[in-house]
Protein backbone atom coordinates (compact mmCIF):
# COMPACT_ATOMS: atom_id res chain seq x y z
CA UNK A 1 0.00 0.00 0.00
CA UNK A 2 1.50 3.50 -0.77
CA UNK A 3 2.60 5.92 1.83
CA UNK A 4 0.54 8.82 2.33
CA UNK A 5 2.80 12.15 3.05
CA UNK A 6 1.64 13.78 5.97
CA UNK A 7 -0.68 17.22 4.97
CA UNK A 8 1.68 20.06 5.67
CA UNK A 9 0.18 23.43 7.08
CA UNK A 10 1.29 26.97 5.80
CA UNK A 11 4.39 27.67 7.97
CA UNK A 12 5.82 24.50 7.39
CA UNK A 13 5.71 24.90 4.01
CA UNK A 14 7.38 28.09 3.74
CA UNK A 15 10.48 26.69 5.79
CA UNK A 16 10.75 23.82 3.00
CA UNK A 17 14.10 25.45 1.10
CA UNK A 18 16.14 22.24 0.66
CA UNK A 19 16.11 21.20 -3.23
CA UNK A 20 14.45 18.29 -4.44
CA UNK A 21 10.51 17.08 -4.13
CA UNK A 22 8.85 17.50 -0.88
CA UNK A 23 5.57 15.81 -0.32
CA UNK A 24 2.66 17.94 1.18
CA UNK A 25 -0.01 15.59 1.63
CA UNK A 26 -3.70 16.68 1.52
CA UNK A 27 -3.88 15.62 -2.19
CA UNK A 28 -2.64 12.40 -3.61
CA UNK A 29 0.36 13.28 -5.59
CA UNK A 30 0.57 17.38 -4.85
CA UNK A 31 4.68 18.00 -4.33
CA UNK A 32 6.90 21.69 -3.32
CA UNK A 33 9.96 21.03 -5.74
CA UNK A 34 12.62 23.50 -4.72
CA UNK A 35 15.41 24.15 -7.67
CA UNK A 36 19.16 24.49 -6.25
CA UNK A 37 18.59 27.98 -6.96
CA UNK A 38 15.51 28.62 -4.61
CA UNK A 39 13.02 28.49 -6.64
CA UNK A 40 9.98 26.96 -5.94
CA UNK A 41 6.84 25.85 -7.49
CA UNK A 42 3.96 23.41 -7.50
CA UNK A 43 4.40 19.73 -8.72
CA UNK A 44 1.27 17.39 -9.29
CA UNK A 45 2.65 13.64 -10.36
CA UNK A 46 0.29 11.27 -11.58
CA UNK A 47 -0.53 8.14 -13.50
CA UNK A 48 -3.05 8.48 -16.31
CA UNK A 49 -3.10 5.15 -19.36
CA UNK A 50 -0.24 3.93 -18.01
CA UNK A 51 1.99 6.92 -18.52
CA UNK A 52 3.66 8.87 -15.47
CA UNK A 53 3.02 12.69 -16.07
CA UNK A 54 4.53 15.38 -13.82
CA UNK A 55 2.10 18.95 -14.28
CA UNK A 56 2.93 21.97 -13.03
CA UNK A 57 0.57 24.07 -10.79
CA UNK A 58 2.52 27.45 -10.60
CA UNK A 59 5.23 29.23 -8.19
CA UNK A 60 5.75 29.38 -4.84
CA UNK A 61 4.41 31.97 -3.20
CA UNK A 62 2.10 33.43 -5.65
CA UNK A 63 0.23 29.82 -5.78
CA UNK A 64 -0.59 29.42 -1.99
CA UNK A 65 -0.90 25.52 -0.26
CA UNK A 66 -4.49 26.27 -0.28
CA UNK A 67 -4.47 27.33 -4.15
CA UNK A 68 -2.81 24.82 -5.04
CA UNK A 69 -4.17 21.99 -3.08
CA UNK A 70 -7.38 22.85 -5.06
CA UNK A 71 -5.67 23.37 -8.50
CA UNK A 72 -4.65 19.40 -7.68
CA UNK A 73 -8.16 18.31 -6.74
CA UNK A 74 -9.43 19.84 -10.22
CA UNK A 75 -7.10 18.01 -12.07
CA UNK A 76 -7.67 14.65 -10.19
CA UNK A 77 -11.08 14.92 -10.87
CA UNK A 78 -10.27 15.10 -14.35
CA UNK A 79 -8.14 12.30 -13.73
CA UNK A 80 -11.45 10.22 -12.49
CA UNK A 81 -13.18 10.75 -15.57
CA UNK A 82 -10.19 9.70 -17.62
CA UNK A 83 -9.29 12.54 -18.88
CA UNK A 84 -5.38 13.92 -19.21
CA UNK A 85 -5.34 17.61 -17.18
CA UNK A 86 -2.03 18.28 -18.93
CA UNK A 87 -3.83 17.70 -21.88
CA UNK A 88 -7.34 19.88 -21.24
CA UNK A 89 -5.15 22.68 -20.15
CA UNK A 90 -3.62 22.85 -23.28
CA UNK A 91 -6.68 22.47 -25.38
CA UNK A 92 -8.07 25.06 -23.23
CA UNK A 93 -5.06 27.57 -24.15
CA UNK A 94 -5.23 26.83 -27.86
CA UNK A 95 -9.10 27.59 -27.84
CA UNK A 96 -8.47 31.28 -25.87
CA UNK A 97 -5.82 31.94 -28.63
CA UNK A 98 -8.36 30.82 -31.00
CA UNK A 99 -11.18 32.75 -29.80
CA UNK A 100 -8.62 35.62 -28.95
CA UNK A 101 -7.44 35.84 -32.92
CA UNK A 102 -11.06 35.83 -34.16
CA UNK A 103 -11.99 39.11 -32.81
CA UNK A 104 -11.09 42.31 -34.90
CA UNK A 105 -8.29 44.94 -34.43
CA UNK A 106 -8.48 48.70 -33.73
CA UNK A 107 -7.07 48.67 -37.25
CA UNK A 108 -8.75 46.58 -38.85
CA UNK A 109 -12.00 48.43 -37.01
CA UNK A 110 -10.94 51.48 -38.17
CA UNK A 111 -10.51 50.44 -41.92
CA UNK A 112 -13.64 49.04 -42.29
CA UNK A 113 -15.22 52.33 -40.62
CA UNK A 114 -13.55 54.41 -43.35
CA UNK A 115 -14.37 52.14 -45.80
CA UNK A 116 -18.04 51.86 -44.93
CA UNK A 117 -18.44 56.14 -44.54
CA UNK A 118 -16.44 56.82 -47.32
CA UNK A 119 -18.62 57.38 -49.93
CA UNK A 120 -21.00 60.11 -47.07
CA UNK A 121 -17.76 62.35 -47.23
CA UNK A 122 -17.27 65.51 -48.88
CA UNK A 123 -13.73 64.42 -50.95
CA UNK A 124 -11.39 61.50 -50.83
CA UNK A 125 -8.81 63.37 -48.90
CA UNK A 126 -11.04 63.57 -46.10
CA UNK A 127 -10.86 59.62 -46.14
CA UNK A 128 -7.01 60.09 -46.32
CA UNK A 129 -6.92 62.42 -42.96
CA UNK A 130 -9.67 60.39 -41.08
CA UNK A 131 -6.15 57.60 -41.71
CA UNK A 132 -3.99 59.43 -41.05
CA UNK A 133 -5.26 61.07 -37.71
CA UNK A 134 -5.88 57.47 -36.87
CA UNK A 135 -2.85 56.29 -37.59
CA UNK A 136 -0.73 59.22 -35.62
CA UNK A 137 -3.19 59.28 -32.60
CA UNK A 138 -4.95 56.07 -32.23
Amino acid sequence: MARRAAELKDLQVKAINKPGRHAVGGVPGLELQVLPTGIRTWILRFMINGRRRAMGLGGYPEITLKAAREAAREARDLIRKGEDPIDAKRRQRSEMRASAASFMTFRAASEAYIKAHESGWKSPKHAGQWAATLEAYA
